[in-house]
């Protein structure tokens, strides 16, 4: 099965920017529930993002970072 990612996040100006991966080759038994997005965004080019999708992770700690 192959399926892509589209996110919606907002930016530090409160607008709404739309993001969306490449094709991804994903299991049968794969589903939204068991399936984690991360989403890096270049704050100086908001154009300029990457998207890694992870299976069953139960815990992950989500931190916003300034890598300027």
């Amino acid at each position: 099965m192959v399926s892509s990612v589209e996110c919606i996040y907002q930016n530090s100006l409160k607008e709404n920017c739309l993001v969306k991966s490449h094709l991804y080759m994903l299991n049968p038994q794969d589903s939204k529930e068991n399936l984690t997005p991360i989403v890096y965004v270049d704050i100086q080019k908001p154009k300029k993002y990457a998207i890694e999708l992870f299976r069953n992770i139960k815990e992950l700690e989500i931190v916003d970072r300034d890598y300027r």
